[in-house]
């Protein structure tokens, strides 16, 4: 009986849910189920070349221009019918099939070991024949380069194999497994836990596979199948793609004698599709991502609209597992995870100017009740509509589209949900199932403790000034913060305390110390932005830290004298500048894995050129797609260096390892110029200029050339190119070389409006050489030297990009010091804009804080010193060391930030700086020096001279000899079990060093024994101490922040995190972040304080969005959050106030994406991970520098201002003894603080 009512009731659910009965039916309802139920106009592309694993396990062909469609069913018993779009996909492994007679494989695969080879024809799942190996050892295909890649965790290659053993069993390990090794015969390095097997159901066939992940470039890969004993294999497939990022591990491409590839799927629909109510409307998408790939990027729907001058895009994004929605005039960020492989309901509604973003029915936690304002224009198509869950930059299978619709109302968050459990009840799904998400709830008032046992007093406050008050126990510790920032006027002041601690229980009866602090105000006085803008500096707002870490490695101008610099950064590689260096706009390519080396500019166009051409609008900076959407053309990977036969690699010079290895041995395009008609593009691996249509990048033709370069046309409309060394011009025909032997290493070309041929020389030294058209050489600029250490007016840092404006001046782009220089017709500085440096850490010398030190540690691995007008705020970069090798010792690699100081200690100077290691240098007048090393992060050569990693987590190197190298003996390993808790860092964003050279990192100390003669410190395990919390213990606690003060306090700033509960209205990271304090340890590991809360929303005093960072200076504790402000509190635990924008409140987030810089108040648009503060010896005024991960890059100079003005006050306050023990006291309710 009891089920008959249920299932009676889950009838009339459904019943109710239809959704027929819904009030309004949509103006637009698309429905991809397949190909019959496509809209007329639809279009689909696929030239293809493959086969694929479907639901049934069997094989099925891949048809040219045929739609994928299929039926999934999730978790919850939803099941609908979608599209699956494919990205591009590829086979890097020749003859891969086995269709021919083994001697024509011979040059792709050998066997290695006792295995043999045989022919097998007839039986096989691709073609008609296969392969017997039979056996021990491996069948191996020729070594391969394979890229590694800033991700590895998410990005790699897959092997894969078709194998049948004789008896039809289950392919078992020991039997064959898909092998990849960097020596050939050596350990197969895809362990068990990345290797699968599954049945294709097909004559016993199995398909089998790994994930390879390189670390490093440039290194050789033997793959393909380890075997003992017989087995037949009928295809093999090597390509990249996203580990867990496809629903089908894999497409099979055949191959013959070279790889093989096939271009992604293109479904798009009529501009018309969707047509557009104006005033209020609905968006509805159906969807289900098979991706939970990290900084995935895969368009759901996407189409372009024209407003008057105006461009803007219609975009649903599956973005690093959650979503970005954007209505053409305004849009929402999801806040938290979007399920693999779940049919998820999107809603987009509007009305009245503001818009609201859903997820599987509720609310989007990140969007406020008011919404996100939506304009009511939404112009008029520019593109056709384009569909299919297709991943831009990891290729392969990323997902279905099922269903989009469009309403010409909006819906309310009832109305939401009711559609989306009609849909799901329609779809098979239960509805009782379902669970509405509610937005957080407010914190819970803290317990109540009975009237009768407060305490009230009265104290005199000096100023009428926003006022904390803390109170201290007689062991010293503080127990309660009664309140932060509070206004309160001068004079006597009645305060109640109810007697209870901070966590609610009441206090023993005793004497109390009330501390007060009033701070009538501080603020920041901006400084600088060092390294980030033009020098001499402008005062102009959009001036300050406008470059985005742009690496640049061309540089064009129009006939306006506009400049455009091309380079690789984060997001960025295309910025605008004006002849004065004033930012015009940024272009962010769209695959951000084709990193461009040239770029020119012709008739408001420009081409750009890496692995593939592409072109942009000069005036507005748009990506320019034709009428299909397409946007680039193929030209070719860049060249692989084997740098096998180099004796010890490792201490290669920047010469070498950059110039030589980076820019000149693997940028396989140097040169574009375009005429009228053409785009001629010099492709320096394939000894060839490609030619193409300039309007449609049709294929239009080559040109050998040996080794070309640079290229440019002279004013009589002749092609001029390098060639190797040699100078060269075109004519009738035929090459002829014009000037023989031009430079060492030519690179860059132009021409200037008279006539004089400039090409940029990367050899020793670096120079710029000017010719005339007869090829004699007029001038030559660039002094010789050293590329490391003091920067040079007249010195080039490897120039890759030159440019000739009207007026006879010369932009050159410089690779190295990521700088662009404007040099009049004297070869004299205009000015020079600086930028390309992704910095991630920043330290004043804290004995002299007009110098400055900035780290890049993922870019390109550099320390830039400043010197900083602490006055006027002009600053010039004066010395520069080149880290980014994989030198055993000097390194600097990696995303650093997590700490990092500046001392003179015994006459020497130090840089001290921490990512997962301490890294020590010594900084000198003739180099920067490695002298020592906490932590793991290095190698020592052992008593053969062979380089091995320590094996501890805490090995400590110190440079005895004096050589810069680290040797066996000169390395101690932490012992094991002598110090309770173990010395641990947690998750340690940050260390800290003293001015006597003690480094704090985690929950351990190290002093400085002494600086030996060469400059040396000296560190021992056999002086540590470890104090304050075990963080081993304490599981899911993230040390962020480390400090410490003079007199050995220790201060930690620490988050719990929690992946499952994604907090409202902030940021991508801090969002996951749910409980946060600041703490204070004694010397012996005694907790004296905890302050500091999670801030909900808008951050209210005392609360943080994720503290990153602590710096502890004089009396007071800065701490640094995520969002881009500086908290800070004294020493005792009184919090002082605020400083800095918070960047998650008032769309100020969006507003500096719109104007393209950040404001002098703003860090950060996000991941503000690092920060220094020091107090200046001679006045006393504390000055702060910090740095930007995000949009920008860049590091920033404050002074703060109003720390003088502070006044305390103190009170003895005495508790009676309670009536009751407090452990017996029932609590409840709410009081006052």
């Amino acid at each position: 009986m009891n089920r008959l009512v249920g299932w009676l009731a889950l009838a009339a659910l459904v019943a109710v849910w239809d959704p027929v009965c819904n009030s309004a039916e949509p103006i637009v309802n698309l429905q991809f189920r397949d190909v019959a139920a496509l809209p007329a106009g639809a279009r689909f592309s696929r030239p293809s070349r493959a086969t694929y694993v479907g639901g049934d396990g069997r094989l099925h062909e891949i048809g040219p221009n045929v739609p994928r469609f299929a039926l999934r069913r999730d978790e919850n018993g939803v099941e609908m019918r979608g599209y699956l779009a494919e990205g591009a996909a590829e086979n890097r492994l020749s003859w891969s099939s086995f269709e021919v007679a083994l001697p024509r494989i011979r040059n792709s695969w050998s066997a290695q070991g006792g295995v043999l080879a045989t022919y097998h024809k007839g039986v096989s799942v691709h073609g008609n024949s296969s392969l017997r190996l039979s056996g021990k050892g491996e069948w191996l295909h020729r070594s391969l380069k394979l890229g590694a890649f800033a991700a590895p965790e998410f990005r790699g290659h897959y092997l894969t194999a078709f194998v049948r053993t004789p008896d039809g069993k289950p392919p078992a390990d020991d039997v064959v497994q898909v092998y990849a090794s960097r020596r050939r015969g050596g350990p197969n390095e895809i362990p068990a836990s990345r290797r699968f097997r599954d049945p294709l159901r097909v004559g016993g066939w199995w398909r089998i596979g790994g994930y390879i992940r390189p670390a490093n470039e440039g290194q050789g890969w033997w793959c393909g199948l380890r075997v003992a004993g017989p087995v037949l294999v009928d295809a093999v497939q090597l390509e990249r793609r996203p580990r867990n990022g496809c629903e089908t591990p894999t497409t099979y491409i055949p191959t013959d004698g070279r790889p093989g590839s096939r271009a992604a799927d293109v479904l798009s629909l009529d501009p018309a599709t969707l047509r557009w109510p104006q005033q209020e409307g609905t968006l509805l998408v159906w969807m289900r991502t098979g991706s939970p790939v990290h900084n995935g990027s895969c368009p759901i729907i996407r189409q372009e609209f024209q407003r008057g001058d105006v461009s803007q895009s219609l975009a649903l994004v599956h973005h690093g597992s959650a979503l970005t929605a954007a209505l053409p005039t305004g849009g929402d960020n999801t806040s938290r995870v979007v399920p693999p492989n779940h049919w998820t309901q999107i809603v987009l509604s509007w009305r009245g100017g503001r818009g609201w973003l859903y997820v599987d029915g509720s609310r989007n936690g990140r969007t406020e009740q008011e919404g996100f304002a939506v304009g009511s224009d939404f112009g008029v198509p520019k593109t056709r509509l384009f569909v299919g869950m297709q991943l831009h930059d990891y290729a392969q299978l990323a997902g279905y589209v099922s269903q989009v619709a469009l309403y010409n109302e909006a819906w309310d968050e009832d109305e939401v949900w009711d559609h989306y459990v009609g849909d799901v009840a329609a779809a098979g799904g239960d509805p009782l199932t379902l669970v509405r998400v509610s937005m957080p709830r407010p914190p819970v008032t803290r317990p109540a403790i009975p009237r009768e046992h407060w305490v009230r007093f009265k104290t005199e406050l000096p100023l009428a000034a926003a006022t904390s008050a803390v109170v201290y126990a007689s062991d010293g510790r503080l127990v309660r913060t009664l309140w932060e920032t509070r206004r309160a006027p001068a004079g006597i002041n009645e305060i109640v305390w109810d007697t209870g601690d901070d966590s609610g229980r009441r206090v023993p009866a005793g004497k109390y110390e009330l501390r007060i602090l009033q701070n009538p105000g501080i603020a920041t006085r901006y400084v600088a932005t060092p390294g980030n803008g033009r020098v001499p500096q402008r005062a102009a707002a959009e001036a300050i830290g406008s470059v985005h870490a742009l690496h640049p490695r061309g540089v064009a101008v129009d006939t306006n004298d506009d400049v455009y610099v091309l380079g690789h950064g984060h997001g960025v590689g295309t910025q605008k500048y004006s002849p004065a260096g004033r930012l015009l706009w940024t272009h962010a390519p769209l695959d951000t894995g084709d990193i461009p080396s040239a770029i020119c500019v012709s008739e408001g166009t420009l081409f750009v050129a890496g692995k593939h051409l592409y072109r942009i609008e000069a005036a507005t900076g748009q990506t320019i797609r034709d009428t299909e959407g397409r946007w680039r053309v193929y030209l070719g990977d860049n060249p692989e260096l084997d740098t096998t036969d180099r004796v010890r690699p490792e201490l290669a010079d920047v010469r070498e390892a950059v110039i030589e290895r980076q820019v000149c041995g693997k940028t396989a395009t140097r040169g574009v110029v375009a005429d009228s008609e053409r785009v001629y593009v010099s492709c320096w691996a394939q000894n060839q200029i490609r030619i193409f249509d300039r309007r449609t990048l049709a294929g239009r033709g080559t040109l050998s050339l040996l080794r070309p370069g640079g290229l440019a046309f002279d004013p009589a409309g002749r092609l001029w190119a390098i060639s190797g060394g040699d100078l060269v011009r075109r004519e009738k025909g035929h090459w002829r070389i014009v000037v023989p032997r031009a430079g060492r290493r030519p690179y860059g070309l132009t021409v200037s409006g008279e006539g004089r041929l400039w090409l940029t020389d990367l050899g020793d030294p670096c120079r710029l050489l000017e010719f005339d058209l007869e090829g004699r050489r007029l001038r030559s600029y660039g002094a010789p030297g050293t590329l490391q250490g003091d920067i040079h007016r007249d010195r080039l840092y490897a120039p890759t990009g030159i440019a000739c404006a009207a007026d006879g001046s010369l932009y050159v782009a410089e690779y190295l010091l990521h700088r662009i220089q404007k040099l009049n017709a004297g070869l004299r500085p205009d000015w020079v804009l600086y930028g390309g440096s992704y910095f991630e850490n920043t330290s004043f010398l804290s004995d002299h804080p007009s110098l400055l030190y900035g780290l890049d540690g993922s870019h390109s691995g550099t320390v830039y010193e400043y010197h900083v007008d602490l006055e006027t705020g002009s600053w010039v970069p004066q010395r520069w060391w080149w880290l980014g090798h994989e030198h055993p010792t000097r390194e600097i690699n990696g995303y650093m930030v997590h700490g990092q100081r500046a001392h003179t200690i015994a006459g020497h100077r130090f840089l001290f700086s921490c990512h997962k290691t301490v890294r020590i240098y010594r900084v000198a007048s003739d180099g920067l020096f490695p002298v020592a090393r906490i932590g793991g992060r290095f190698s020592y050569y052992d008593e053969q001279g062979t380089l091995q990693r320590p094996r501890g987590a805490f090995p400590i190197w110190i440079d005895k000899n004096g050589d810069g190298l680290a040797q066996q003996s000169e390395v101690e390993e932490a012992p094991v079990g002598r110090y309770q808790p173990e010395p641990h860092i947690g998750f340690s964003h940050d260390m800290e060093v003293s001015r006597d050279g003690t480094v704090y990192w985690g929950n351990f100390s190290l002093p400085l024994l002494r600086v030996d003669a060469r400059g040396v410190p000296h560190y021992s395990w056999d002086r540590a101490t470890v104090s304050g919390p075990d963080f081993a213990a304490l599981g899911d606690v993230l040390l962020e922040g480390v400090g410490a003060d003079r007199e050995g306090n220790r201060y930690f700033d620490i988050f719990y995190k929690d992946d499952a509960l994604r907090q409202p209205g902030i940021g991508h990271w801090s969002r996951r972040v749910i409980r946060c304090s600041i703490s204070r340890y004694d010397a012996s590991g005694r907790q004296i304080w905890n302050v500091g809360h999670k801030a909900i929303g808008r951050p209210e005093p005392g609360g943080m969005h994720q503290p990153t960072c602590t710096r502890v200076e004089g009396e007071w504790v800065f701490v640094g959050d995520e969002a881009g402000m500086v908290h800070v509190w004294s020493t005792d635990g009184l919090y002082v106030g605020s400083v800095l924008r918070n960047m998650y409140v008032d769309d100020r987030r969006q507003r500096a994406r719109k104007r393209g810089y950040l404001l002098a108040d703003e860090v950060t648009i996000g991941e503000f991970w690092s920060l220094d503060v020091v107090q200046q010896p001679a006045t006393g005024r504390y000055f702060l520098a910090g740095q930007s991960h995000e949009f920008g890059e860049h590091l920033r100079v404050y002074e703060v201002t109003g720390l003088q003005g502070i006044r305390r006050a103190r009170s003895v306050v005495q508790v009676g003894p309670p009536r009751n023990p407090p452990a017996e006291e029932k609590v409840g309710g709410g009081s006052p603080k």
